[in-house]
């Protein structure tokens, strides 16, 4: 195995992309604006303060990785498949073993010095106290192991898929499966070593499924200094036996990764050729990914849209993007169901409503991307087309991805809001945190219209996919709220006006979603000057 050519490589092309570091300096910045927060808070001061911010943070660093490193890996073979090097790298002495250890070093690379630039931010908490050596040594651990599973989930996908798009599904997927299996083994491990030795009346009996998942989040990701409360009340054995389990969970899923990534190299082994889709495989799309009913009714559906505005059509035309658009209402529906029998079944939508933006986003970032590759985007460009009418098509086209599942969180709103769960009034300044429900919906309706143009304007002004992704996540979500803030706290230290700082959730909710829409259509005409002067960045 020789991965060192493959490593000289992956470096130099790295060194100059700029979201590298652009990616550690958001990294560290989430860290301090979660440190600046819980600084400001009137509780921060309560005992442990140390603890609870280290817990927090380190929370927020392992989200983090679950999310960002499969997303980094997911194309890293599936983009030499597509720009046709793949079979070049195979002409030289290199192995597909060393190919594939070769790119996973680099990434793993790349998740270090992540880690490495949100370490000053993590040291804060030892100095404010209440952290120990112990919580150090398991938050490495732990991110460490959450690190080898999300680069060998990236790694399969990019090895199983070929376009940008499925890899990065797959991945995160995959991230999810493997973020289950270990966080379930690990609670597992610590029930069997910790608690049914040294915790006095601990039953198998009396231990939960909702309790499982509860503990799995708190034992991997420490949130709010639940790891300093327990190593406090459990013996000294009891810490010892549970350093012990983390550090066997950190070799078993170093080992699983190392394993993981050997099977990747023996399936690129063997499909690093390019081969046409069998009988069998033709005939298996065939039957799932074809129409089987109402045939004519869908060719005229499509036939409509077509002649209406082409632009919409090629969003929709394909299998996956109807994949795309009733698995999402499907994935809805499922978690709506799982969720009815819950008392706060209310508290719910709103993150299920987020996730939906942010499947919005990811389909905006990316919706230029292919046009830009292939060069299509240039022929669009000089068809009677207008600019107006490819980004009134494109929008057609990304709304219609969600349009069923948003659907189906907003009827689910309605039923509970015939039933009085809650109701919404707006804001009132003589009580400003009075129903910020109709706030909430204002700000998710105007995010499902202002973030897809800001997904269009940085998918044409950006080359990579993730960078687009987390620059539409920052104008569309982020910038609203951080202006807001700012504002308030200008006002305060200025002493302008008192009554500036004093409104609460449903006011600024009310003030973001206004801050959205100004950002969304400044953005917006952007986009339409870019297009009317062919400026968008070319894909090398």
């Amino acid at each position: 195995m020789n991965a060192w050519p493959v490593i000289h490589r992956e470096l130099r092309a790295e060194a100059r992309h700029t979201f590298n570091y652009w990616l550690r300096l958001l990294g560290v910045s989430l860290l301090l604006s979660i440190f600046v927060m819980m600084m400001l808070d009137p509780q921060g001061s309560a005992s442990k303060p140390g603890a609870k911010l280290f817990g927090n943070l380190n929370t927020a660093l392992f989200i983090a990785i679950w999310l960002l490193v499969p997303l980094l890996t997911a194309d890293c073979i599936s983009r030499e498949r597509r720009e046709g090097t793949l079979g070049l790298l195979f002409l030289t002495p290199l192995t597909s073993r060393g190919v594939v250890v070769g790119k996973g070093l680099i990434h793993a690379l790349r998740a270090a010095t992540l880690l490495l630039a949100t370490l000053p931010v993590l040291a804060l908490p030892f100095l404010l106290g209440g952290v120990t050596w112990r919580e150090g040594v398991m938050a490495l651990l732990v991110n460490l192991s959450s690190v080898c599973l999300a680069l060998a989930a990236g790694l399969i996908a990019s090895s199983q898929c070929t376009q940008w798009n499925r890899a990065l599904f797959l991945a995160e997927v995959l991230a999810a499966i493997f973020l289950l299996g270990f966080g379930g083994l690990f609670t597992f491990a610590l029930l069997l070593q910790v608690a049914a030795p040294f915790v006095p009346g601990f039953t198998w009996r009396g231990v939960s499924f909702g309790e499982m998942l509860t503990g799995a989040a708190i034992l991997c990701t420490d949130v709010a200094g639940m790891w300093s409360e327990a190593f406090g009340s459990l013996p000294a054995a009891a810490n010892r036996a549970w350093l012990q389990t983390v550090g066997e969970g950190a070799l078993v899923a170093i080992f699983a990764s190392g394993l993981m990534v050997l099977r990747v190299a023996r399936r690129l082994e063997r499909t690093r050729q390019e081969q046409p889709p069998t009988a069998r495989q033709l005939r298996w799309q065939r039957f799932f990914l074809a129409p089987l009913f109402w045939k004519s009714l869908f060719r005229s559906k499509m036939r409509r849209r077509l002649e209406r505005n082409p632009v919409g059509w090629l969003q929709q035309r394909s299998a996956a993007a109807r994949i795309t658009k009733w698995g999402w209402c499907l994935f809805v529906i499922a978690v709506e169901s799982s969720m009815a029998a819950e008392d706060d079944f209310v508290r719910y939508q709103l993150p299920l409503a987020l996730l939906l933006i942010l499947g919005l986003a990811a389909s905006a970032a990316g919706s230029f991307s292919h046009e830009r590759q292939s060069g299509a985007l240039e022929l669009i460009l000089v068809t009677p087309l207008s600019v107006g009418q490819i980004i009134f098509g494109r929008l057609r086209g990304v709304w219609g991805q969600l349009l069923p599942a948003l659907g189906t969180v907003a009827v689910v709103c309605l039923f509970v809001f015939q039933a009085g769960s809650f109701d919404l009034l707006w804001p009132g300044d003589d009580d400003p945190n009075n129903n910020p429900n109709s706030a909430s919906a204002l700000f998710l309706l105007s995010s499902f219209v202002t973030i897809p143009g800001v997904g269009f304007y940085f998918s044409l002004s950006r080359r990579h996919f993730m960078t687009a992704w987390l620059l539409t996540l920052a104008v569309g979500l982020v910038l609203p709220w951080l202006t807001l803030w700012g504002g308030r706290w200008f006002f305060f230290l200025m002493h302008l006006n008192p009554l500036t700082y004093r409104f609460g959730t449903g006011t600024a909710l009310a003030w973001a979603t206004v801050l959205q829409i100004v950002f969304g259509a400044a953005t917006g005409g952007l986009l339409y000057r870019n297009l009317h002067c062919r400026r968008f960045v070319l894909v090398s």
